[in-house]
């Protein structure tokens, strides 16, 4: 169990690091895991996050990276690797972004060398009136609506996406959100993030 960010580096060489039980924090989406393994190879043999959400978990080097399980974090980034990176469970990456302005706010961009499924995007208006936003994605080249106006009604939730309708994104593509009244709208962005050398 992580009770703060923790950040393992063996260095440069074939430095192995296996984690050989389950990972978990001690409040969902705080503890931040960083890993550094050079030439070596990093192996997640239990569930990820499966109690208690990680935080940010950055891979910074390694030969081969395997998770064996399921891995829920705020985040899953691999900023670089020279083998093959194996991800036998689903990858789901939540995080909650408070929307403080009526300004057009980035709610999630999908990491270099990754392609993403959008599980859910789960608005919550903690206001007493019924409050509208508008969702966006940004290709790199365009801004499409993907929800225009949406109202959502005071005190509750909706969900935008789920399971069965799942958005797929590329690479560098931005989620944005876009609320008619600052500090009334929480948007949790949920994904499954996939490793994809090819993708830049």
């Amino acid at each position: 169990m992580l009770t703060g960010n923790v950040a393992v580096n063996t260095g440069t060489g074939a430095g192995t690091i296996t984690f050989t039980s389950t990972v978990d924090g001690t409040t969902d989406f705080t503890e931040n895991l960083t890993l550094t393994a050079g030439t070596g190879n990093i192996d997640f043999d239990g569930v990820v996050g499966g109690t208690t959400d990680l935080g940010d978990v950055l891979i910074n080097s390694a030969t081969n990276v395997t998770a064996d399980a399921a891995l829920l974090a705020s985040s899953f980034t691999q900023s670089a690797g020279t083998g093959t990176t194996t991800l036998s469970g689903a990858v789901t990456t939540t995080g909650v972004v408070d929307l403080t302005t009526t300004n057009q706010t980035t709610v999630y961009t999908v990491p270099a060398n990754h392609s993403s499924v959008v599980q859910a995007i789960i608005l919550s208006n903690t206001d007493s009136t019924s409050r509208n936003i508008l969702i966006q994605r940004n290709d790199g080249s365009s801004t499409f609506n993907i929800f225009e106006a949406r109202a959502v009604s005071s005190n509750s939730s909706v969900a935008l996406t789920d399971m069965n309708s799942p958005l797929f994104l590329d690479a560098g593509d931005i989620i944005y959100a876009t609320a008619t009244t600052a500090n009334t709208i929480l948007v949790t962005v949920s994904v499954e993030e996939r490793y994809d050398p090819n993708k830049t």
